[in-house]
């Protein structure tokens, strides 16, 4: 019977984390895909200058949520979305911005990604 118990326990731990993880990144992913509109919204309307901005309040924002997205998302995956991130204020940089769709657009991708591969499953949990 004690056996039962502790594997109850562990059960829910485990559930809870999972719960949280998805939470957490889901979260922080929503937030960076707000910033990446903006960013976007600002290339699309020819304001290099507010892009620039938006694109170092992502890169900004996505360094400051390192260690909770360490906790539940691969290392490879979050340096993966970083340098795609950090591309972005190199392209706007440059003399025509709208170079630096593509990389916000691979940046969106990577996100998307890292947010669904941490949805709580079954396959997830046991």
């Amino acid at each position: 019977m004690k056996r039962l118990a502790v594997a109850a326990v562990l059960l829910s731990v485990v559930i809870a984390v999972c719960i949280t993880g998805s939470v957490t990144v889901a979260s922080i992913q929503r937030h960076a895909d707000g910033i990446l509109t903006e960013c976007e919204d600002a290339i699309n309307n020819g304001d290099g200058a507010e892009a620039a901005d938006y694109a170092a309040e992502l890169e900004k924002y996505w360094r400051c949520n390192r260690t909770a997205l360490s906790v539940f998302i691969n290392h490879g995956r979050y340096e993966e979305a970083a340098l795609a991130i950090s591309k972005i204020p190199v392209q706007l940089s440059g003399e025509d911005i709208a170079d630096a769709l593509p990389d916000c657009a691979e940046a969106r991708r990577l996100l998307s990604e890292i947010a669904a591969e941490q949805q709580l499953r079954a396959d997830h949990i046991f």
